[in-house]
């Protein structure tokens, strides 16, 4: 996902562009915290090792980044410690796939990108665990048809996403683990994308959206940077207009209309950066970077997108049909905290993640939900 020109990219914005700068001193500050902390334990939340993953691929995305940028060797010594804990361990709990997923994931980029500042040692004990506790386990997934493999929802998305990305990342030196699990991966996907058609609707909710988007995407991301192809996944149907599936579905107070298993609190969402440049929708960038303000990612420095202005969002239609998730949205006006608005579902509750909200609505006026 960082090549080279990549890079040039956001050193010319971090010479102009001052939220851009903004996202690269949270960065920092959540770099130099993260030197402070404790490596990663082993240390299973019920069946889940899933926070674990997800404390590993944020720091290590974060200190990679970082480094790429600056080459200040604290942030790869420090990362080289994540990488090395999680390496030890016994496994990385294949019983809840999307926990190696999401550390698949983190090792894909620490390896990636931080390859020519490893050592031989290192980058062996990286790709071995890599290859034993990520690819490997995925490839009996897929001869096994876990659930998830067929899956219509979130789970398809990041499992498959994070595999992608790991294959990737070492295909050159295991082409034939990472060639089988790539093409299981490219054959499984369409089956969740096509949850996003035919108007970008996402029946899980807004924050299995962000969920399951963003690995899709960061798996759209990698096949292009390292193949130079998506094999046309991004042209699926309902793909082009889910960034403005993520506007609709948020209200002016800043809240989601939070229908299914979703918290009302929006957050930080790196996606909609990407999707504006591939659909070329700079509504999307206005929102993503209105969406990082105070709280951005690594991510978010990466897909970073100056283009638009509070114009572009206001231009946006003001009420929006969700066909296949029976969903709809209306609202007086973009770029106004009291606007009126209005979000209604009706829905299927037998969907993933549903909850018996069939009927229900959501109202923000003068700054209330």
């Amino acid at each position: 996902m960082l090549l080279p020109e990549d890079e040039a990219r956001i050193r010319r914005a971090l010479t102009s562009d001052v939220t851009a700068r903004s996202f690269r001193d949270v960065l920092l500050r959540n770099g130099s915290r993260v030197i402070t902390q404790p490596t990663p334990e082993r240390v299973l939340i019920g069946p889940r090792l899933l926070t674990v993953s997800r404390t590993v691929l944020d720091r290590v995305m974060t200190l990679a980044l970082l480094y790429r940028l600056d080459g200040d060797r604290r942030w790869v010594a420090r990362a080289r410690e994540e990488l090395l804990a999680a390496a030890a361990f016994s496994d990385w709990n294949p019983s809840h796939f999307l926990d190696v997923a999401e550390m698949s994931h983190a090792f894909a980029i620490g390896y990636d990108w931080l390859y020519d500042a490893l050592t031989p040692d290192d980058r062996t004990t990286i790709r071995r665990a890599l290859v034993e506790k990520g690819l490997q386990p995925a490839a009996q997934e897929y001869i096994a048809r876990a659930p998830w493999t067929r899956a219509n929802h979130n789970w398809n998305l990041v499992c498959n996403g994070g595999i992608v990305t790991a294959a990737l990342a070492i295909a050159d030196e295991e082409p034939g683990l990472a060639g089988t699990v790539l093409a299981q991966a490219l054959a499984s996907l369409p089956t969740a994308i096509a949850s996003y058609a035919p108007d970008g609707g996402w029946p899980e909710g807004p924050a299995y959206w962000e969920y399951g988007t963003l690995y899709l995407l960061s798996a759209l991301a990698s096949l292009s940077s390292a193949l130079t192809t998506d094999f046309g996944l991004a042209e699926a149907a309902g793909l082009s207009m889910t960034g403005r599936f993520r506007l609709h579905v948020t209200g002016p107070t800043g809240l989601f209309f939070n229908f299914a298993d979703a918290a009302p609190r929006a957050g930080d969402t790196p996606m909609l950066f990407w999707l504006a440049r591939r659909y070329d929708d700079p509504a999307l960038a206005v929102a993503a970077r209105e969406a990082a303000t105070g709280r951005s990612s690594a991510r978010d420095l990466l897909w970073y997108d100056a283009r638009g202005a509070a114009t572009d969002l206001a231009a946006m239609p003001l009420d929006a049909r969700y066909q296949a998730t029976h969903l709809a949205f209306f609202r007086s006006a973009w770029n106004d905290k009291d606007a009126l608005y209005i979000g209604f579902k009706g829905g299927n509750n037998a969907a993933n993640h549903a909850h018996l909200d069939l009927g229900t609505f959501v109202l923000d006026a003068l700054g209330q939900r």
